[in-house]
């Protein structure tokens, strides 16, 4: 199903049973708020993860930042 619409020969004819809430219902799982849950707390983890920028510094900032401090 894409677009609310069914393929012509589809190869597979997967059901998803449960409330449409947690399956997505027509629009298949993509359209579930489990799938939202799950994006959403993958992103906190990694922002909780990765706080501080790890990339490298320029050689002109890093002299420059060297001569202040």
């Amino acid at each position: 199903m894409n677009g609310g619409e069914f393929a012509v020969g589809r190869l597979l004819n997967a059901q998803f049973p449960g409330p449409n809430r947690l399956t997505g219902g027509l629009l298949g799982p993509e359209a579930s708020w489990f799938t939202f849950i799950v994006a959403i707390t993958a992103i906190l983890l990694l922002h909780w993860t990765y706080r501080q920028a790890k990339w490298p510094v320029p050689a002109k900032t890093r002299d420059r930042l060297e001569t202040i401090g």
